[in-house]
């Protein structure tokens, strides 16, 4: 494996310092197992980091129109444009320098895939950079998109759109969903379809439920890709987002019922309090009477002044005695459900 790292990389600048490009047919994208494909592929990676440009795009998907078997043109096209995109993040072209590079690219089915090319490897620098609005409104209503015709139907551009909706703080959660629902059920969806759809979720603005939602779709992308370790990373995400979810419920319960019962503690003391003290100036009002007004020996009085008291008393008594016992069955349920 690394002899044969070595060779590509060896025969990738060959051909750079001569400056002619690969001459041989790439027949797949497979990083992995094609040293064809590994060869171009390290070749036009210095190319576009020599110069990120539109135009860099135009001559990598016109060679790829000459180099390319029909069947592979999808899955090259997606991993050089996105993946060359995110490594040229930082050079990004306006809309204008766009329009103006591909408006010179001729018509045709052929000038679709140029636009379809050069609109991935911009979205792909939008996209890596978090810029939702800015890919919503290229992907929408750029002469560049608009360019690529029918290829604004494939998948990957769809997943974009739903990473664009996800993100943007003017588009709804209900468009973006069903931009997602549709990508995914799409019978041509590819890894990189997948993985577009996932980072849109896991960095999407705060919605009801992306937790669940984040985990339920990486989940089915793990089961399809099950050595991807992105996809195991998102599902870890999604995860951790529910995770923290189920804490804050459980937190907001929790506080909930603490207000509560401080709450209702706070109505019983207020009860008591007010028998006591309409009691006491029961007792006070009761014992001025006795004292100013009548006839009555002292020790009359003393005794008079003694049972009212304990009449007032017991008075005071039986109503916290009795909001206690009424109170206490709340208490005792209120201690089993926390």
């Amino acid at each position: 494996m690394r002899a044969r790292d070595r060779i590509c990389d060896e025969t990738a600048a060959e051909l750079l310092a001569a400056g002619t490009p690969p001459a041989f047919e790439v027949r797949s994208a497979d990083l992995r197992l094609d040293p064809y494909f590994m060869c171009a592929d390290r070749y036009w990676r210095q190319r576009f980091l020599q110069r990120p440009t539109a135009t860099t795009a135009i001559e990598c998907a016109r060679w790829m129109a000459d180099h390319v078997t029909v069947d592979s043109w999808g899955a090259v096209a997606e991993q050089w444009a996105l993946g060359n995109g995110f490594l040229n993040r930082g050079a990004v072209e306006s809309a204008d320098q766009l329009a103006a590079v591909v408006d010179g690219a001729g018509t045709g089915t052929a000038t679709e895939r140029i636009a379809f090319f050069v609109t991935l490897f911009h979205a792909g620098k939008l996209r890596a950079n978090f810029c939702f609005e800015e890919l919503h409104a290229f992907l929408g209503f750029s002469p560049t998109s608009v360019a690529a015709g029918s290829l604004r139907n494939e998948p990957v551009f769809v997943a974009l759109q739903s990473f664009a909706a996800f993100g943007s703080r003017t588009l709804t959660v209900a468009h973006a969903a069903e931009l997602l629902e549709k990508v995914w059920s799409a019978s041509g969806r590819t890894r990189h379809t997948v993985d577009i759809c996932l980072n849109g979720l896991a960095f999407a603005a705060p919605i009801p439920g992306q937790g669940e939602l984040l985990r339920r779709y990486a989940d089915e992308a793990v089961q399809a890709h099950p050595g991807d370790h992105m996809f195991h990373a998102r599902l870890a995400t999604g995860l951790h987002l529910c995770g923290e979810q189920q804490r804050r419920w459980e937190q907001q319960a929790a506080a909930n019922a603490q207000l509560e019962r401080s709450l209702h503690t706070s109505s019983v003391r207020a009860v008591e309090v007010v028998a006591v003290f309409t009691a006491a100036i029961a007792f006070a009002v009761g014992s001025l009477q006795v004292t100013l007004t009548g006839k009555l020996p002292l020790s009359d009085r003393l005794w008079l002044l003694t049972a009212q008291g304990a009449g007032l008393a017991l008075f005071a008594l039986l109503i916290v005695g009795g909001t206690w016992l009424i109170t206490r069955s709340h208490h005792q349920q209120d201690r089993g459900t926390v």
